[in-house]
C-alpha cells in the first residue's frame, strides 16, 4: 500500500458484512462510474473529509486534554465569527480564560466594565 492517502481501496475501510459502502450494488456503480466522475466524487470526498485542521491545530495547546482543546477551539471560532463574551456560559468563558489569560475578551474586540461588556 502507498503513503498516498487519496489511494486507499475502499476494501481497506470496511467495518463488516453490512457495511453500506461494500455493498455488492455500491461496488457495482463505483466500478461503472466514468473516470471523471470518480475523479469529481473524489476531490468532494477531500473537501468533506480532508479538513481535519481543527482538530489538528487542538494538538497545539500544550498541557491541555484533547476534548478540552477541541472544545476551546470551538468557542475560540464562535468569538471570531461574532458570538459574544456574554453569550459564552460559565464554563466556556473559565477555559478560554485558562487558555488566553485575564483580559481575553480585548482579543476579540471586547473589553469589560462594570456595566457589563462593551465594544472596543
Amino acid at each position: 500500500m502507498s503513503d498516498d492517502l487519496t489511494d486507499v481501496p475502499p476494501e481497506t475501510l470496511t467495518q463488516g458484512a453490512r457495511d453500506l459502502f461494500m455493498s455488492p450494488a455500491a461496488v457495482q456503480a463505483r466500478s461503472q462510474l466514468p473516470p471523471d466522475l470518480k475523479e469529481k466524487f473524489k476531490e468532494i470526498g477531500k473537501h468533506m473529509y480532508g479538513n481535519t485542521a481543527l482538530f489538528e491545530e487542538s494538538s497545539r495547546i500544550p498541557g491541555m486534554p484533547q476534548p478540552m482543546a477541541e472544545a476551546y477551539l470551538h468557542i475560540e471560532l464562535g468569538l471570531k465569527s461574532g458570538l459574544k463574551p456574554s453569550d459564552l456560559t460559565e464554563d466556556e468563558v473559565a477555559l478560554v480564560k485558562e487558555v488566553k489569560g485575564d483580559g481575553w475578551e480585548k482579543e476579540y474586540g471586547y473589553g469589560t466594565s462594570d456595566s457589563g461588556e462593551t465594544q472596543l
